[in-house]
């Protein structure tokens, strides 16, 4: 799937990047990072594009998370979580591709 330059999360509109920050999301381990203050999401444009798509369905529940949750879910939660949905979608054809 081509990963969208926004989205729009209960209202509030997220400017998505790809390769935008990709020395300061490497130095940090990370794949990509969302920012709820800036309302931006970032993904490392270096990875294969199965990690970015990975990592943009990550990124989405980070910011769902921080819409409806008044606590932090664990990261290894949303780690898990994205993982299995996307594998999910991939292998019964429901995440576009292109």
């Amino acid at each position: 799937m081509k990963i969208p330059d926004a989205v729009n999360i209960l209202g509030k509109q997220y400017t998505i990047f790809v390769g935008r920050k990709d020395l300061e999301l490497s130095k940090k381990s990370r794949w990509g990072e969302c920012n709820h203050v800036e309302l931006t999401i970032d993904i490392r444009g270096d990875l294969a594009h199965a990690n970015q798509e990975e990592s943009f369905l990550h990124e989405l529940l980070h910011t769902a998370e921080a819409a409806v949750l008044a606590e932090n879910v664990a990261e290894q939660v949303i780690y898990g979580m994205s993982a299995v949905l996307y594998a999910i979608l991939k292998d019964n054809g429901w995440w576009p591709d292109g």
